[in-house]
């Protein structure tokens, strides 16, 4: 994440956001954070289910 922080340095209140959307970087910080922190979850949850297909062991929910 060391990318990122120095993204915002570069980054000032008024400048384009580097996604292309046009709107400010700031009012879309935080969009892309939970974005990401969503992203992370589905794989996460993605790879624990292929993993325990993978197994072959009975699954009990």
């Amino acid at each position: 994440m060391g990318g990122e922080k120095e993204l915002i340095e570069k980054l000032g209140g008024k400048d384009p956001c580097p996604c292309g959307s046009g709107r400010r970087f700031p009012a879309l910080l935080s969009a892309h954070r939970t974005l990401r922190r969503r992203a992370r979850r589905l794989l996460r949850a993605a790879t624990w289910v292929i993993l325990v297909l993978l197994s072959g062991q009975p699954v009990f929910v």
